[in-house]
């Protein structure tokens, strides 16, 4: 069966489908989609379902279902679409024309927001790789992030000494 979908990029269309049709079963209704702009095939792209970690989540307890989105010649997957907590995340992965993954971003921003709590400045993450980052912070903020010897100073959680 053949249907039209007005959207803007192919992985549009597939996402136009979310909140209609249970997540799981966009694979049986869309798997293919052919992309024409301006009187001219621009995109084929395909999905699948599989069970599996996503890209950028490291640990396998972190597995799910997950719809690929691939490049129908190639054969590379250029989006995951899952559920995370009560959200669905269309997520582009790889790193497609010089692009960093898009999970690098999201784990930059979680990193600032737990750093910015331990300082009184502003920090700079950068992310460099699925599990590395560095972080730029004052100088007088580093030991109240790592406190002494390395472990985290938190003066709320000090103890006293008795003196008498």
């Amino acid at each position: 069966m053949i249907g039209v979908v007005h959207a803007t990029r192919a992985v549009d269309a597939i996402q136009r489908l979310i909140g209609r049709v249970e997540l799981g079963i966009i694979p049986q209704v869309v798997d293919t989609v052919v992309f024409i702009e301006k009187e001219r095939l621009q995109r084929s792209m395909i999905s699948a379902f599989t069970v599996k970690v996503p890209q950028g989540m490291v640990e396998q307890d972190l597995a799910r279902p997950v719809i690929t989105v691939a490049d129908f010649e190639t054969q590379n997957v250029e989006y995951e679409i899952y559920t995370y907590g009560e959200q669905v995340v269309v997520m582009p992965v790889g790193e497609t024309e010089g692009k960093r993954p898009g999970m690098w971003a999201l784990a930059g921003r979680e990193i600032r927001k737990e750093m910015q709590k331990h300082t009184r400045s502003m920090v700079n993450v950068e992310v460099v790789s699925d599990s590395s980052a560095t972080v730029y912070m004052d100088e007088e903020d580093i030991a109240g992030v790592i406190g002494k010897a390395g472990k985290e100073h938190r003066p709320d959680r000090e103890k006293t000494r008795d003196t008498s």
